[in-house]
């Protein structure tokens, strides 16, 4: 149940993304692109929590999850000197279909 919440998770996420590269118009409130990329990380953060055993909480702080996985064990540190990369190094699977410890979250 967990992987595949995960993984619907994931499939909103990079539809949220989608939306905000569209967003990206000059003319285009930052505040409307602003809120999908928003939408984006919550739905990364919350499908990185479910493989790791925990149910995310139906939040939108973006803090919050952040503390959850760091209590899971994942260093948020690290992930976040990796900010400039679509892809966030921990310790939890790559994928809600894969455990492979050490490995890398991609959304693109």
């Amino acid at each position: 149940m967990a992987t595949s919440e995960a993984e619907r998770l994931l499939r909103i996420a990079r539809r949220d993304l989608r939306m905000a590269r569209r967003l990206l118009d000059l003319e285009v409130e930052e505040a409307s692109w602003g809120w999908a990329l928003q939408q984006t990380f919550e739905k990364t953060l919350k499908a990185w929590l479910h493989p790791l055993g925990v149910k995310p909480p139906h939040s939108h702080d973006i803090s919050r999850l952040l503390v959850l996985l760091e209590q899971t064990g994942v260093d948020i540190r690290r992930s976040r000197a990796r900010a400039g990369s679509p892809t966030f190094s921990s310790p939890a699977p790559p994928s809600p279909t894969s455990a492979r410890a050490g490995s890398s979250m991609t959304l693109s």
